[in-house]
């Protein structure tokens, strides 16, 4: 480390193992949507965005969550945007993966 150079990088790895912890302790499917640029995106059934805030919410055992938006618009697909390359996800990038 005397010439301040990293030997070995964990990150991403560990990013891509919590998010996959946390999309199965959130019992969503096996994503429908994946790639290199893109994060895992999952498809359910239409739910209110509040309905899932609150299952998230108990699931994860915490007690406040922050949302936004139209708390009684049905969602239908869920990105984990989990990390590094969720810094490099585009929403513009989303929205093409799911047309």
């Amino acid at each position: 480390m005397e010439a301040g150079i990293a030997v070995f990088r964990a990150s991403a790895s560990l990013d891509a193992l919590m998010r996959d912890a946390f999309a199965e302790a959130l019992g969503l499917p096996s994503p429908a949507v994946t790639g290199d640029a893109l994060p895992p995106i999952y498809h359910i059934d239409p739910i209110p965005a509040r309905e899932l805030a609150a299952r998230v919410r108990a699931q994860m055992g915490v007690d406040a969550l922050r949302t936004s938006g139209d708390l009684d618009r049905a969602v239908r697909r869920v990105a984990l945007l989990w990390g590094t390359p969720a810094a490099r996800t585009t929403p513009a990038a989303l929205r093409r993966s799911c047309a």
